[in-house]
């Protein structure tokens, strides 16, 4: 029986991962960005979704200094209740209760729920004292899944250069230098979007202003900018895909050389 070819990025070599991923956009709060690929690496099925997901694929801009956006996430499959208490405890997080609208002071359980209850809350709301970031996770969104037959992940690329790490979140390559990749996936653009969309429109919701004023910049003020960079991200991704479906004709012996031959291609394409 013929194995299964891995629609997930992350499972190929630092040579595949580099050539079909997109470098993030340079996030300027580095306990920020740090504290994204620490908690991606303790659970993989987390998504990046939201306003900052937008921001690493290059659709919008953020000023940091004006408005520090939320750490927002979806998943791939449902969180046990080992993987949630692992990122509450390894960080240090505090449970919050409440929605959008609740002040800080108010979020705090009285009493330290257990994590099978937090488990049955469509929204996971946490929050990370020490770096001044909520961190919500979406219960309820497992549509993401790694298929060929759906394009509605996007593997982005927080890597380093094994040269210049100790400054991680620069991308000033060296002759010499060699990128380390670190594959984090985001959403779709299209379900970030229509959530502030639904958000803008929100009678009595306290924030829908800056919902408002997001879809404006997306729709309208920017749309030839997001369209252009959508359809390079899409192209990358279609690439991808050929590459696995190119591999699923092939035997698993000549696999990696097919990988590496299409990827190696690709890069004298592009003049790399």
């Amino acid at each position: 029986m013929k194995e299964k070819i891995s629609c997930d990025l992350r499972t190929y070599d630092e040579h595949i991962q580099n050539e079909f991923s997109f470098k993030n956009k340079f996030i300027p709060d580095e306990k920020l960005f740090n504290l994204i690929k620490v908690i991606t690496s303790l659970c993989p099925k987390l998504i990046m979704s939201g306003r900052l997901s937008l921001y690493v694929m290059d659709l919008i801009d953020i000023d940091f200094e004006k408005r520090k956006p939320d750490l927002d996430f979806s998943l791939t499959e449902p969180l046990d209740e080992y993987e949630l208490d692992q990122i509450i405890s390894l960080l240090e997080l505090e449970k919050l209760n409440g929605d959008y609208d609740t002040p800080i002071e108010e979020t705090l359980y009285d009493e330290t729920p257990k994590t099978s209850d937090l488990l049955k809350q469509d929204l996971i709301r946490l929050f990370d004292k020490k770096n001044n970031v909520f961190i919500d996770i979406f219960n309820t969104q497992y549509q993401n899944d790694f298929s060929i037959k759906h394009e509605n992940l996007y593997p982005v690329n927080f890597g380093v250069y094994e040269k210049n790490n100790t400054t991680p979140n620069h991308h000033w390559p060296t002759i010499e230098s060699k990128l380390i990749p670190h594959i984090i996936y985001c959403q779709h653009p299209s379900v970030t979007i229509s959530h502030k969309i639904k958000y803008a429109f929100y009678t009595n919701y306290a924030k829908k202003k800056k919902h408002y004023e997001d879809v404006v910049d997306l729709m309208v003020k920017h749309y030839t900018h997001v369209h252009k960079r959508l359809t390079i991200l899409n192209t990358k991704k279609k690439d991808f895909i050929k590459m696995i479906e190119i591999s699923q004709k092939k035997d698993l012996v000549t696999l990696q050389n097919e990988i590496n031959s299409y990827a190696y291609e690709l890069n004298r394409r592009n003049g790399l």
